[in-house]
């Protein structure tokens, strides 16, 4: 039952920190007999108590079928009680909503002939109307619980009634040895001849107290112990150590006992000594001026202190090298003094030659050739690792009935008793030691079907939104998440998968996700429409291909998934979905979202990214708990009011409009949690400048990419343009927006496009930017000389194009530095000119990076006004 308790726990600990921060501030009175106050602490004292019983649930035991059951319903009742503080938090935020647009109504004017301006009232939950049936919900948890743990309490099973399943070690049957049968060995060739060269090599390296440790890293069952037993049985390691010993460590480091089981495995006597005193300083007269190899196999220690504790007394040989075997590249991080060796899945001819050598034994092969077809296939679907194809060969040794190999194809492997018996201990210990946070992540994968290539931070942001990613004091719950992704990746639980300028992709093995869905149980589901049946309510994670109209009754979504799809809209009803804090519609054909969307107060994250969407819904500063919206490279429509969404973390693009309708600069100004790329466009219509100096972007200090784009013709909708302010452009107008839009200086990245100014500003170029790494500058028609960036110490690439004024460029582009004079662009890789038609002198410049005046002078032909237009020069 431990299998899925863990989320139940999660979820449990999440709703109880909701009720407590729900109690500071004033609660409104219930529309019934009593005190809402009262029902919700109640039903605290009732989710304490059910946490209580689930931790207990979590930790290893035997289970009894009605014990299972009792759980089950618990847990039940966590999601219930979840859900129910989920609606009165809407109810407090849908209740704030209403009343600012009752201030704003209040004090607009009938012509509504200026910009609109919304205050921003603090939600007060003394002001909600509470659903009237909130109250006998919080009393029915309460009394299914007392009802629950009434019948456990008559039932008053005792531990010895009934049958029991046999309490098995796993760590015994996964108990290693140095012998190997080398007959049951495929493949490995190389990568044994690598590792026994590394360690020899490296012995000889040694000197007097060092000791180096080589870590082979990989998923479990992929090969890392039978590896480590081919280079160790080696007959050069025999030769070249005067010591080598080899012990099984697991989960349990306990530095006296792998003390003892080192100085017995070198020694090969049995160790009387007690206490680690008295071993460490016999391991230190059995290494003494000696060379040894040691093999620790199946290491899960990540406490630096713990191995600094073990290795000590090695540290007195004349040389030693230790090999380690490791799922988890934390582990090599405070071990490992080598080059990681990380192992890769066997390739299909060695998989397939062992299966044959397991399922048919020295038979003749001809005589099977239906089951050799089916065989094929049933090795494809192990991915490469040794222990699944151990498994089902074992499964269908001498079997020949066809059907039964059938069977063995279609189905799961821990369906198989070899499956559960062999691969899935050894792969459910990796899941074992995943602290409880990061067991929630991993689960979710069992949601997606196979093959699936998974991108980091869409998986992160569908994390936050199911409310699995912890919370830590001054931390934000995207770089949590990220460091959840990061520890998957580290512990083998998956792996990277392509890698393109956007974005890397990450997959997940087959027999992974096989474990993720065992280990999710029915709380987590994949289904295909026709299979929708019979779904039970210990369904709470579904992931399904939904048919028009479906998730309309699924009021408690909390996440809807449409990318890559072929949806054209979104119904009006998606509105009801009032638990909803993830909507993905990347690459789908929506052109216009539904204004009810706008009533989805939960709503964290809206992927828009690659979908013809025209605009933005003209309510959207309703979402106040929107952290992601992404739309990137797109000419969507922004309404006044995107800077009321204060969480924004998210925001790629930001279109400046001309109108009462769209945006205009200065709501920039509250926006100071988004990070990463801003796009600003639409800065022709740009009012004032007191507008730009509000906007301030110097607050935005997580910003690495600043775009400021003054070409017109970027907004696509036209239809909102109703009463709009003149633009009327004093002398150096525009030099006075660039002036105004200087960014923090921590700044990676910028780009100006159009910019219709005579001369850039100081800022660009000053020597504060100094984690500035790459600058465009494009299409500034009016400009006739470039800003001085030779200052800029970590500015790599530089492009310049479409710069049809420009004529001379001399050492005001470099430095105006006496003192820097002799040397430029210190750290620049690439300098490009495109498109330069009047530019005719190059002078000034004694060196730029790397390249000195005459390198630079000596290709380029700078032919004056009659040059084509189609001119690139490269540096």
């Amino acid at each position: 039952m431990a299998k899925a308790m863990a989320l139940s726990l999660w979820v449990l600990s999440k709703a109880t920190d909701k009720l407590t921060s729900l109690f500071s501030s004033p609660l409104p009175s219930s529309p019934s007999d009593g005190s809402l106050e009262e029902d919700l602490r109640q039903l605290q004292r009732t989710m304490d108590r059910i946490h209580a019983i689930l931790q207990d649930a979590d930790e290893p035991r035997i289970w009894y079928n009605s014990e299972k059951l009792r759980l089950s319903e618990l847990a039940k009742l966590a999601y219930d009680a979840e859900d129910l503080i989920d609606e009165y938090q809407y109810e407090v935020l849908r209740s704030g909503i209403e009343l600012k647009d009752q201030i704003f109504d209040e004090s607009s004017t009938s012509h509504e002939t200026k910009r609109r301006k919304r205050t921003s009232p603090s939600i007060s939950a003394t002001l909600t109307t509470i659903p009237s049936d909130f109250p006998s919900r919080a009393k029915n948890i309460r009394n299914m619980f007392e009802e629950i743990t009434e019948e456990w309490s008559k039932l008053n099973f005792r531990k010895t009634d009934g049958r029991k399943k046999p309490n098995v070690d796993n760590s015994k049957l996964r108990r290693t040895t140095s012998l190997i049968s080398k007959s049951v060995i495929h493949g490995r060739e190389k990568e044994k001849e690598d590792v026994i060269q590394m360690l020899l090599s490296e012995n000889k390296k040694c000197v007097d107290g060092e000791i180096s440790v080589l870590v082979i890293t990989g998923p479990g069952g992929i090969g890392k112990t039978t590896l480590a037993q081919l280079a160790f049985n080696d007959s050069r390691m025999n030769n070249s150590f005067d010591l080598m010993g080899w012990v099984f460590v697991s989960t349990d480091f306990d530095v006296e006992k792998l003390t003892e089981d080192i100085l017995t495995s070198f020694s090969k006597k049995k160790c009387d000594t007690i206490g680690l005193d008295g071993l460490q300083r016999k391991l230190i007269d059995e290494v003494k001026g000696k060379g040894f190899l040691l093999v620790l196999d199946d290491v899960w220690n990540e406490i630096e202190n713990l191995w600094s504790l073990l290795k000590s007394p090695l540290s007195y040989a004349k040389s030693g090298v230790v090999l380690v075997t490791a799922r988890n590249n934390e582990v090599a991080r405070i071990m490992r003094t080598m080059p990681l060796y990380t192992l890769n899945f066997l390739p299909f001819e060695n998989c397939w030659a062992f299966f044959k050598q397991l399922a048919f034994g020295k038979r003749d092969l001809n005589e099977f050739g239906n089951l050799l077809a089916i065989g094929e296939k049933i090795v494809r679907k192990c991915g490469g690792s040794p222990l699944a194809v151990r498994a089902l060969g074992n499964a269908l040794r001498f079997v020949e009935d066809e059907e039964k190999w059938e069977d063995v194809l279609d189905s799961e492997l821990w369906e198989i008793r070899e499956g559960e018996q062999e691969v899935l201990p050894a792969l459910k210990l990796s899941y074992d030691q995943m602290p409880l946070d990061l067991k929630q992540c991993f689960l979710t994968f069992a949601l997606f079907p196979k093959d699936y290539v998974f991108v980091m931070d869409n998986m992160v942001k569908l994390w936050i939104s199911l409310g699995l990613v912890p919370l830590e004091k001054k931390k934000l719950a995207e770089s949590v998440g990220v460091s959840c992704f990061e520890s998957l990746l580290q512990r083998s639980m998956i792996q990277q998968n392509r890698c393109d300028k956007r974005e890397i992709g990450f997959v997940m093995h087959d027999l992974i996700r096989e474990l993720a869905q065992f280990m999710a149980g029915k709380e987590f589901l994949r289904r295909e429409p026709e299979n929708l049946q019979g779904l039970g309510f210990e369904v709470r994670f579904l992931s399904v291909v939904l048919p028009d109209g479906l998730f309309e009754n699924m009021k408690h979504l909390r996440a809807l998934d449409f990318s890559y799809t072929q949806i054209e809209s979104l119904p009006h009803s998606i509105g009801k979905l009032k638990q909803l804090r993830y909507l993905n519609l990347t690459k789908t054909c929506v052109t216009n979202l539904p204004e009810s969307i706008c009533s989805l107060y939960h709503l964290q994250t809206l992927e828009l990214r690659e979908c013809p969407l025209v605009e933005l819904p003209n309510k959207i500063n309703y979402l106040i708990n929107l952290r992601h919206l992404n739309f990137v490279h797109q000419n969507i429509c922004m309404p006044h009011g995107i800077g009321e969404l204060k969480t924004l973390i998210t925001l790629p693009r930001f279109h400046v409009g001309k109108d009462n309708w769209h945006c205009e600069i200065d709501e920039l100004k509250d926006l100071v949690n988004i990070r990463g790329e801003l796009h600003v466009t639409g800065l022709r219509n740009v009012i004032n400048i007191e507008s730009v100096e509000t906007a301030n972007l110097q607050t935005k200090k997580h910003l690495e990419i600043l775009k400021l784009d003054w070409s017109s013709n970027v907004c696509i909708c036209n239809i909102h343009t109703k009463i709009g302010t003149e633009i009327v452009n004093t002398k150096n107008f525009e030099q006075k927006v660039l002036e105004g839009l200087k960014p923090h200086s921590k700044l990676k990245e910028l780009h100006v496009n159009s910019y219709p100014g005579l001369k850039f500003p100081n800022w660009i170029g000053n020597v504060s930017f100094s984690k500035i790494t790459k600058i465009t500058l494009s299409s500034c028609g009016k400009c006739n000389v470039l800003p001085t960036l030779g200052s800029l110490p970590c500015l790599k690439l530089l492009f310049i194009e479409w710069m049809w004024n420009i004529r001379h460029v001399g050492r005001e582009f470099c430095s105006m530095d006496l003192e820097t004079e002799g040397f430029s662009f210190r750290s620049l890789e690439m300098l490009e000119f495109e498109h330069m038609p009047k530019w005719i002198e190059w002078s000034g410049v004694v060196r730029v990076g790397e390249l000195s005046d005459e390198e630079l002078s000596e290709d380029e032909d700078f032919s004056g006004e009659d040059s084509d237009d189609d001119d690139c020069m490269m540096f």
